[in-house]
């Protein structure tokens, strides 16, 4: 769908098109997958937002994007926040390492209907940071790798309740990123 002379795309034209792969996803509101830069996303070097709210934590690599025209370079260890409303572009040029991503995007209907207050804490974490990338420290680095190790596993279970745990698991992912963003900014 384009708007305003960008691409704007849901969780479900995402998937159909970037994430066909490696991926566990709860209907068209969760996404987990695994992925390089190597893949095709020629839709994504162009200005274009995401309707969902995203996480991407680099493993490997590296590679360069755009979020509201403001350029980064996101490497190992890194995580990337983008929020819905957010213009977001690929680096054309490939990096020489390929890099390979954790990528978790949520839709703001999957957060609304848990009545999750994350939207407001993000946009007013992220907005005052003003930097949606940083370097994840390792105990960090850990607890990103276990929650990711519980959704799977949640998802991949006969969970009566899969879609609420996953919910919540989320709400702590991000949650707990946005009280380091706001422990970031007291400091400065």
């Amino acid at each position: 769908m384009e708007t305003k002379g960008y691409n704007s795309f849901s969780i479900a034209r995402a998937k159909e098109l970037f994430l066909t792969d490696n991926i566990i996803n709860i209907g068209d509101d969760f996404i987990l997958a695994e992925r390089t830069n190597e893949a095709n996303y020629d839709l994504l070097r162009y200005p274009c937002r995401v309707d969902a709210y995203v996480a991407a934590f680099c493993k490997q690599g590296s590679f360069k994007c755009s979020i509201n025209l403001k350029e980064y370079e996101i490497h190992e260890g890194m995580m990337l926040l983008n929020l819905p409303q957010n213009i977001i572009r690929l680096e054309s040029k490939p990096s020489e390492k390929a890099a390979t991503l954790t990528i978790i995007a949520v839709s703001t209907r999957f957060l609304d209907q848990f009545r999750s207050d994350i939207s407001k804490m993000l946009n007013e974490a992220i907005t005052i940071l003003d930097n949606p990338c940083f370097t994840l420290q390792a105990d960090e680095l850990n607890l990103v790798q276990e929650h990711i190790r519980l959704i799977n596993c949640i998802i991949h279970s006969d969970y009566a309740y899969a879609t609420e745990s996953v919910s919540h698991l989320i709400s702590s992912v991000f949650f707990t990123f946005g009280t380091r963003l706001d422990t970031s900014q007291n400091r400065l």
